[in-house]
């Protein structure tokens, strides 16, 4: 009855002996963080995204006629876009020794090329085109001197 529980006293608390903290029972490796990555995981990932954003540039590239069409100034834009992107990955090995601000630029150029669309290249080259020289002129990859 209520009455009963009113007056049972409170349970002893026992002053707990000192424990061994968690992490020294288990043996499994730790998780790798997803907050921090390994500089090398960072590296292999900026060479993934510029592979890819090398192979979507180079469909560019191989329609030479209507490379041809575009002005000279959009040629060169293009010209220096890919030369940044072979500089990346010719020295990804020191990609360890960039500079946060280098990585987060290049890794922003990727996002950004992959936001244009290439669905439809032959009738909307132009517009492909005019939206990459826009992303060059951002200057994302200013930093290589090629």
């Amino acid at each position: 009855p209520l009455a009963a529980r009113l007056t049972t006293p409170p349970p002893v608390v026992v002053p707990s002996t000192p424990t061994v903290p968690l992490q020294y029972h288990i043996s499994a490796p730790p998780i790798p963080s997803f907050a921090r990555r390994d500089p090398i995981d960072l590296v292999a990932i900026v060479g993934s995204k510029v592979s890819a954003v090398i192979k979507r540039l180079q469909a560019i590239f191989d329609r030479k006629d209507q490379l041809l069409d575009i002005p000279h100034d959009h040629r060169l834009a293009l010209q220096r876009i890919g030369d940044r992107l072979e500089w990346i990955l010719d020295n990804i090995e020191n990609g360890s020794s960039w500079t946060c601000s280098q990585q987060q630029n290049i890794d922003w150029f990727c996002k950004e090329f992959g936001k244009v669309k290439f669905s439809g290249l032959g009738q909307n080259f132009e517009r492909v085109v005019k939206a990459l020289v826009e992303l060059e002129h951002f200057g994302y990859l200013d930093w290589i001197v090629v």
